[in-house]
């Protein structure tokens, strides 16, 4: 209230978003050397609460076995996680770490996510948790997936 009269304040905003149709794919783009990652990249190799990435190096190097460095194995891993973890729409509320989802071979989006996240950084590859809308879900909702640091720039990965 200023002298005796009340005001309303009022915030109005806009947003134009514009993406792609399709999502980049890349096959051959090249690993990137640690020592050449932009100093951003580098917090996406570390371990964390749910990408357990120290448990993964053994598992991950047989399933990438025989594919290029850097996108392929990736791709790889992609593939792995369809073909081997269950994709469970709505099966569960909290969040469970790599780990556990590795044991119970099945999940939500966001527990494939981790578990991909978890294998990528076992092999030096950044990555990192996506959330947000995936265009033509149904029905629509939230959605988790992973995006890797090859060929100097993040690609998105979705196990589901």
């Amino acid at each position: 209230m200023i002298g005796g009269t009340t005001r309303n304040f009022e915030i109005h905003t806009s947003t134009q978003v514009m993406s792609s149709d399709v999502i980049d794919k890349a096959p051959g783009a090249p690993f990137v050397d640690i020592h050449r990652l932009p100093d951003n990249v580098l917090s996406f190799l570390l371990p964390s609460r749910y990408c357990e990435s120290e448990s993964f190096n053994q598992v991950t190097v047989e399933i990438t076995a025989g594919q290029l460095l850097g996108y392929d194995q990736v791709a790889t891993i992609e593939t792995w996680l369809r073909e081997t973890i269950s994709y469970i729409p709505e099966s569960s509320d909290d969040p469970i770490s790599a780990i556990g989802v590795n044991q119970k071979q099945s999940g939500v989006c966001r527990d494939l996510a981790h578990l991909g996240i978890a294998q990528c950084r076992s092999i030096s590859i950044p990555a990192r948790l996506v959330v947000g809308y995936n265009y033509g879900l149904v029905p629509m909702g939230m959605h988790a997936w992973f995006e890797a640091y090859v060929g100097r720039r993040w690609y998105a990965f979705d196990a589901t």
